[in-house]
């Protein structure tokens, strides 16, 4: 019993000190230090001194295969054979600024969209310092898609030759790990394509319809920025037209178009004549003769009528000015609900013209014109 009491005791001594202690701990205050972060391009452990690459020539799969498109959502393989004596080649260093052709062969004309390659294998030589003795190791990298691929449409031209160019970061392409002789292959590629275009030209003459030539006819061929001018002879050509078949039309002041399906061939000139009618001439209408004394009433009459439609006065023809007695002072246009003298009240009936449109005006013979609106001769 006493061994518990000086434990209980011991305790809560221990809790006092305890206490006291605290609060006589000094207040430390914070200190500041610094970080600095730093980026740097470390020297390679490994150094690739030379690439070989081989391209599986598999009957089925080998060569450079290229995926022409057929208009339905699907299309066919084309292979393209490799040279003889280009299959292996060492891409690096060989390489290293030239360009080497790997394969040529013809394939059908038409819109491309795929480019691939199986790689049959790659070999890696690189060099490395270990304990500071130089060293060289060469091995057969792994692959891990097996192929090379590019989607990407490109043309072949009937004729024409296209080239493409794979163009390879040989540094990027090679990945040296840290176990022994594991060396990945993915190739980091920039593909490029040019198309040799095949131009022709258009060339001919423009005549009127007497077989005339016409100076400063112009030529144009439809979808294409491309034009010419007619000179003296009506003579015209058109260079550097690219092959295809293409709408050409001649215009000419005074004259109709003329238009023409003409198909351009590569290294040719293809000839389009064109023999163009001239323009109707349509003579302007002249008025009809004007009874003496109505001249008043049928200006008031086009001047009313100018006013209605917003048109030129001047450009009003008269089509007919017929004297005629009308039965009341309405003139034979009465307004519903308005009433009129009954009193024979001679005047004239007008048709005036414009536009191809008609309008009708009855007067009296002093100074009084009503509209009754147009009609159909």
């Amino acid at each position: 019993m006493k061994k518990i009491i000086s434990g209980v005791i011991a305790l809560t001594l221990l809790a006092s000190l305890g206490l006291a202690g605290a609060s006589c701990v000094p207040i430390v205050q914070a200190k500041t230090g610094t970080i600095e972060v730093r980026v740097t391009d470390a020297p390679p452990k490994y150094t690739v001194t030379q690439i070989i690459v081989e391209i599986s020539e598999d009957e089925e799969e080998g060569g450079v295969q290229v995926h022409r498109a057929n208009g339905e959502g699907g299309g066919v393989w084309e292979t393209i054979d490799i040279l003889g004596g280009q299959n292996p080649f060492v891409l690096y260093p060989d390489l290293l600024g030239l360009e080497q052709v790997l394969a040529v062969g013809d394939v059908d004309a038409g819109k491309y969209t795929q480019i691939r390659m199986n790689l049959e294998s790659v070999t890696v030589t690189y060099t490395y310092t270990e304990d500071g003795v130089p060293q060289e190791n060469t091995v057969e990298a792994i692959i891990p898609s097996g192929e090379l691929k590019f989607v990407r449409p490109f043309y072949v031209e009937e004729g024409g030759e296209t080239t493409i160019t794979l163009d390879f970061d040989a540094d990027k392409s090679v990945a040296v790990t840290g176990a022994p002789d594991k060396v990945i292959f993915k190739p980091v590629v920039k593909l490029s394509i040019e198309y040799e275009e095949l131009l022709g030209s258009i060339a001919g003459t423009v005549t009127d319809s007497s077989d005339e030539p016409i100076e400063e006819a112009t030529v144009v061929v439809g979808g294409t920025q491309l034009s010419a001018t007619t000179d003296g002879s009506g003579y015209y050509e058109i260079d550097d037209v690219p092959v295809g078949t293409y709408t050409v039309t001649a215009s000419a002041a005074g004259y109709d178009d003329d238009s023409q399906s003409v198909t351009v061939i590569a290294g040719e000139t293809s000839t389009a004549d064109f023999a163009l009618n001239p323009i109707p001439t349509i003579g302007t209408p002249s008025d009809a003769p004007v009874p003496p004394g109505a001249e008043e009433v049928v200006d008031l009459a086009k001047a009313d009528l100018a006013r209605r439609k917003s048109i030129d006065k001047e450009k009003i023809v008269v089509v007919k000015v017929e004297p005629v007695d009308w039965s009341d002072t309405s003139l034979g246009c009465p307004e519903p609900g308005m009433m009129y003298a009954q009193v024979i009240t001679p005047g004239y009936t007008l048709l005036l013209s414009y536009a191809g449109e008609t309008y009708e005006y009855h007067s009296d013979k002093v100074d009084r014109v009503v509209y009754c609106g147009s009609k159909s001769l």
